[in-house]
């Protein structure tokens, strides 16, 4: 009675080309779960767009804005500029907390008394990632947006994102981007930047 026990949770995310499907796991109790992303008509859907709305510099997955698309292409091909480095960031970010939300939303009686302790699988999406600097480049793109999904607002500044990936790109920027994380974050990592680094993507 009054014990919280920790428990570990991998998200899964399969970011794709046209569309992205997240799936959350429960190691301790081998259970998988779904996430659900709303869709225009209303409906809701285990995919969703791989693409997001710009408003002002800040980024959101639905509603107004200039819609963007190729968000994985133009992120991973080679001399990738800046902006498209941190639309990727924003919107990897944006599926995250939306995902993480949906935990808790859909099925937090199910991790009553429990901390997580947080994984996070991204797929490799395509052959041309399994080389170093591209494979370099989509670790920075993920740990970046993992810490970004912890900002509050609907929505998710592009200078900020780019701010965080520039840093997440030594192993030394990593820890201290992880240091200057919320309290939140950190505690899903064992309060260890070493651990976020080496094992948390």
């Amino acid at each position: 009675l009054g014990q919280v026990a920790e428990s570990e949770v991998v998200m899964g995310v399969d970011f794709g080309t046209s569309s992205t499907k997240v799936a959350i796991r429960d190691v301790d109790r081998q259970l998988t779960f779904p996430v659900h992303f709303p869709t225009e008509s209303g409906n809701q859907s285990q995919i969703t767009p791989t693409a997001l709305y710009l408003t002002n510099g800040s980024a959101r997955l639905q509603g107004v804005g200039e819609p963007i698309d190729d968000i994985k292409i133009r992120a991973l091909k080679t001399g990738s500029d800046d902006r498209s480095l941190a639309i990727c960031v924003a919107y990897l970010a944006l599926i995250i907390r939306f995902s993480r939300g949906q935990l808790w939303r859909r099925y937090s009686s199910n991790f009553l008394r429990r901390e997580l302790k947080w994984r996070f699988h991204f797929g490799i999406p395509a052959s041309n990632v399994r080389d170093f600097p591209v494979r370099d480049r989509y670790l920075s793109i993920c740990r970046a947006a993992i810490l970004l999904s912890s900002c509050k607002s609907e929505e998710i500044d592009l200078e900020q994102a780019a701010d965080l990936y520039r840093q997440r790109t030594t192993d030394d920027g990593t820890e201290v981007a992880f240091g200057q994380a919320n309290q939140d974050i950190q505690s899903t990592f064992y309060g260890s930047g070493e651990y976020f680094r080496k094992e948390g993507v």
